[in-house]
């Protein structure tokens, strides 16, 4: 019973936090302060569940899903994998009518509790086009959504893979993202939090006490101090080396994009969004030249198919039903 004791009413822990937002916007550098937090369980690898839980509640057996569920929470220990699955696989058994979302919940709930934390979060890109159904199905849920200029984000897609379709796909994939994200803001008032890269890294310590204010945990200056992550020449790894948040990678792609690909995201992404974000982004001081406007019609032109080659290439070595699930779902998203 709570009483006038403090120790009677334990303070309430925050609820799951999901960070999404396009892929290069920030979204692990996110995850790695989270960690910093302390109470908080953060995996900054990518979160697939809800991307596979329509095909998971297809599964009769409880202790098969329940073993997938806890072997690709993609967590860093493989001793805490083993402890997850071995949990989650016992609890199925004695809970054989519990859907994917509770088996989900459980094992996040155990991974919490084992590592003497209060809270999880979770990082997942394409989490922003589950939003609704996250946001709906476990109330006491957060999202965080990253949102960084898509010309950098394109750059920094074309340092990492140049053969990525980093045009019409992206562009539209920024549009759509960022609205669902404001739809989501709307409709769910103080359980999305719109956080743009560039305030991240130029005003750090406001960004994150922000960050901290909508979660409800304390701010401490040493949230700051994370690896730099991520970058574009090194493949989802965390990388030794300076360490807090710094603006190099801002506004980079007037040197790393061709002048036609500049021109060609000028004609996919929504000038609304770049109008009330990004209204200052520097290569609009500049004149565009008849050759860059030409070869950005060109790019647009032949994007739908690179885009179609880049999926084919990324899901050739996956299982067709659940890729073309999975693109299905992003598409009709809401």
């Amino acid at each position: 019973m709570c009483t006038d004791r403090p120790e009677d009413c334990p303070e309430k822990p925050p609820g799951p936090v999901f960070v999404s937002g396009r892929q290069h916007s920030g979204n692990t550098v996110v995850s790695l302060i989270f960690a910093r937090i302390p109470g908080c369980f953060a995996i900054d690898q990518e979160g697939i569940f809800f991307d596979h839980r329509t095909r998971l509640d297809r599964t009769k057996d409880p202790v098969p899903r329940a073993r997938w569920i806890a072997s690709n929470l993609k967590l860093r220990s493989d001793e805490l994998t083993r402890q997850a699955i071995d949990h989650l696989s016992a609890w199925a058994r004695q809970h054989r009518d519990a859907d994917a979302l509770a088996q989900y919940l459980e094992v996040m709930r155990y991974l919490t509790a084992t590592t003497g934390n209060r809270f999880w979060q979770q990082k997942a890109t394409g989490y922003i086009f589950h939003g609704r159904q996250v946001l709906t199905s476990i109330p006491d849920s957060r999202m965080v959504y990253l949102i960084r200029n898509p010309y950098d984000v394109s750059a920094s897609l074309k340092r990492r893979a140049p053969w990525h379709e980093r045009i019409v796909g992206w562009g539209i994939s920024w549009n759509k993202g960022l609205a669902i994200a404001r739809r989501l803001k709307q409709d769910f008032p103080g359980r999305v939090h719109l956080l743009r890269y560039e305030h991240l890294v130029s005003q750090p310590q406001q960004s994150v006490a922000a960050l901290c204010e909508f979660v409800g945990v304390p701010f401490d200056p040493s949230y700051l101090d994370v690896p730099h992550v991520n970058p574009a020449e090194a493949m989802y790894q965390v990388v030794d080396g300076p360490r807090g948040l710094n603006t190099s990678r801002l506004y980079y792609y007037v040197d790393r994009l061709s002048p036609a690909e500049i021109a060609a995201l000028d004609l996919v992404v929504s000038r609304r969004w770049i109008k009330h974000y990004y209204p200052d982004l520097p290569h609009r001081s500049k004149p565009r030249t008849a050759a860059a406007t030409l070869g950005g019609f060109w790019l647009v032109a032949l994007g739908p198919f690179h885009y179609g080659w880049t999926k084919l290439r990324i899901g050739r070595n996956t299982q067709s039903g659940p890729f073309i699930e999975r693109m299905l779902r992003r598409l009709l998203a809401r």
